[in-house]
């Protein structure tokens, strides 16, 4: 890391993790001193993002690789709450918003991956409508979630403005190494010790102080950096230390959507890249690789997981049936309002997936599962756990056609931009690693709904912005050596 940004960058990691500490003896002390540190450990991150408006964009992506749970609200007003992180988007956009205005460039290249997904963005909030005539009570709370939607997708062009030139992006991917190794540590540390960061950690599984799902994600990006690093000089840096660091964190979490996903991205992208592809080529490695690494990752996911696999054949006790039911209860939902859906966020609410006719007809569908696996408003079941069943039952059939609409011109567009980037450049890596990290959440994303401001939907936007600002760089000029992800 370059010293331009090292000293920086570890006060604003040091001021982050002051003011969680803070903010957790302010909570369980109430001491009002603790306010005024606080608010001096905002004070110097402020002052830090004024002079490098990057930090503010590191200090976003650094919050949200810790478990929201862990970092209460700093105000609540019913539905609607401001979270730290918020403060360093409002300060980034701030000043953005004055560099903009001085400045005669157009954002060509983000735009033009961001405009795609405008449609399902708008389409969502249109849905709104449905929810306020269907279930009026919900409406300030799905407002709320849309609302926190819409500014997890901002994240998109704030880092386009401030990921500029080739030692910009370096940072950033260092970045996210880092912050990922970080979190796949807390993992360890949990596992030998024998305890539980957050309560939603079960026996032997992990999930430091981000979640195991999440672990899982974050840990299969890392074996991803490390997949696409494969060829580069410092394969120790580069390769091998993210794709062990990676691995710890899959096997630590036993998360079947991360390995599953990180399996099939690095076959596609295996099956699909060569020096001189052909048709037969890319079919003869897809039909050699995708058995052979889907028979280990079942291998694996059996010794680890033999209870909740094996439970299957009879739909009972195990995390896997209880996905089958979500599902069927998604669908169930979809068929009733099949046009429109129920509007955004309405299927996770009492009126439908906790609806006593619903209720009934999965207790007598799935009678071997145990009650806490059923909805719970109060309780730890409240969605239907899949981003596409999701958007087929919050949205409907049109939701769905549209999102598919934005899916494919985002990819189509983005696939340009890899075009017009030099072959065998550092560029050319950077961009194949976000590339196939869009593909990863994708594959990722049937194991939990969509929500803006969670890790997965801070990433999808700020991988689709790093791509337009890795095309920018690229038609400015050459990369400066070194310019591993992660490793340089």
């Amino acid at each position: 890391m370059t010293a331009r940004f090292s000293v920086p960058i570890a006060v604003v990691v040091a001021a982050i993790g002051t003011t969680f500490i803070l903010t957790s003896l302010e909570s369980s002390a109430n001491l009002p001193s603790m306010g005024l540190l606080i608010l001096t450990t905002l004070l110097i991150i402020s002052a830090l993002i004024v002079v490098q408006p990057l930090l503010a964009a590191i200090g976003i992506l650094a919050f949200a690789f810790i478990n929201p749970t862990l970092v209460p609200s700093m105000i609540e007003v019913g539905d609607f709450s401001l979270r730290y992180p918020d403060l360093l988007f409002s300060l980034m956009a701030f000043i953005i918003c004055i560099r903009v205005h001085r400045s005669h460039h157009r954002p060509t290249e983000i735009v033009q991956v961001i405009v795609p997904v405008l449609p399902f963005l708008v389409y969502t909030g249109l849905s709104l409508s449905t929810v306020n005539a269907v279930v009026p009570d919900l409406i300030v709370y799905c407002t709320a979630s849309y609302v926190r939607l819409v500014i997890t997708a901002l994240l998109a062009p704030l880092f386009y403005a401030v990921v500029r030139t080739s030692r910009d992006i370096r940072v950033v991917n260092k970045s996210l190494a880092i912050l990922v190794s970080i979190v796949v540590a807390t993992g360890i540390w949990e596992w030998f010790t024998n305890t539980s960061i957050l309560e939603g950690n079960v026996f032997n599984r992990v999930g430091g102080i981000i979640g195991i799902n999440s672990l899982g994600l974050v840990s299969g990006l890392l074996v991803l950096l490390g997949f696409v690093n494969r060829r580069v000089e410092r394969r120790i840096i580069g390769s091998f230390v993210p794709i062990t660091v990676g691995l710890s964190g899959l096997i630590l979490a036993k998360s079947a959507s991360s390995i599953v996903a990180t399996i099939l991205t690095i076959t596609i992208n295996w099956a699909a890249v060569g020096t001189h592809p052909s048709r037969v080529r890319q079919v003869v490695r897809w039909m050699v690789l995708a058995p052979t690494l889907g028979a280990l990752a079942f291998g694996f996911l059996f010794l680890s997981r033999e209870d909740d696999i094996s439970s299957i054949s009879d739909l009972g006790e195990g995390t896997f049936s209880q996905r089958i039911m979500l599902a069927y209860a998604g669908v169930t939902i979809l068929e009733s309002h099949p046009i429109f859906g129920v509007g955004w966020q309405a299927s996770a609410s009492d009126a439908f997936l906790g609806s006593p006719r619903l209720q009934a007809e999965l207790l007598q569908k799935f009678p071997n599962l145990p009650p806490h696996y059923f909805y719970s408003s109060g309780g730890t079941v409240t969605t239907v756990h899949n981003m596409y069943i999701q958007i087929l039952a919050e949205l409907g059939l049109l939701g769905a056609a549209v999102f598919g609409y934005s899916v494919v011109k985002t990819g189509r567009a983005i696939r340009r931009k890899m075009e017009r980037i030099p072959r065998h450049s550092e560029y050319s890596r950077w961009a194949t690693f976000y590339s196939l990290g869009l593909i990863y959440l994708l594959a990722w994303w049937n194991n939990n709904p969509l929500f803006g401001g969670q890790i997965e939907s801070v990433l999808l936007f700020v991988f689709i912005a790093l791509i337009a600002s890795i095309s920018r760089a690229a038609s400015d000029g050459p990369a400066v050596e070194g310019g591993i992800p992660g490793s340089s």
